[in-house]
């Protein structure tokens, strides 16, 4: 049986299609691994960042919290927040994320934020290593940040506040807070 020059040709473009398919199938895998491995990862991270939160929590004060308007020219119109924050654990607490609630009286939340507290300017923690601000075992820190996107209502309420001795509205603004995330050492 004699194989036909156009049946040589045929059969050599199908071979080098299966086989180019079969390469790009191999690769397009690889890479959906590779992918699925970094989201798992991420959320790794992520689930272990919370549950840190949940459990060291307990051993973290945060205290003398004060919700002002600023009086600084690089935040003006800006409410800012300022605390105290003690660790009381026997770990080295490298991140936090702590979410602010400003709530009225009935407890509606207003506004909320998230921000990092042992966070300074120019200074960031990647991956676990130390090239930031921390906090060490049974030391504290002071913070003072912005609230970047507060409604000018609440920041006019505050200014107006910090105005009077008396307040002679009804409203009252409390504050909430919740530890998010930690990452330890």
């Amino acid at each position: 049986m004699i194989i036909k020059k156009k049946s040589i040709l045929v059969i050599i473009l199908s071979s080098i299609t299966v086989a180019i398919v079969l390469v790009a199938t191999l690769f397009g895998f690889h890479f959906y691994l590779n992918w699925e491995e970094a989201k798992n990862r991420a959320e790794y991270n992520r689930s272990v960042y919370e549950l840190n939160a949940k459990m060291f929590s307990k051993y973290i004060t945060i205290s003398s919290l004060f919700l002002g308007a600023s009086d600084d020219d690089d935040h003006a119109d800006k409410a800012v927040i300022e605390g105290h924050i003690k660790n009381n654990s026997d770990k080295k607490i490298i991140s936090m994320k702590l979410r602010i609630a400003i709530v009225d009286k009935d407890n509606r939340v207003l506004y909320a934020e998230s921000l990092y507290p042992l966070y300074q300017k120019g200074a960031l923690v990647v991956s676990g290593r130390e090239s930031g601000q921390y906090l060490s075992p049974n030391d504290s820190i002071s913070f003072k940040r912005a609230l970047e996107s507060c409604p000018k209502d609440i920041v006019t309420y505050l200014r107006m506040k910090m105005r009077f001795a008396r307040d002679h509205e009804q409203r009252v603004l409390n504050l909430d807070y919740k530890i998010e995330g930690l990452i330890l050492k």
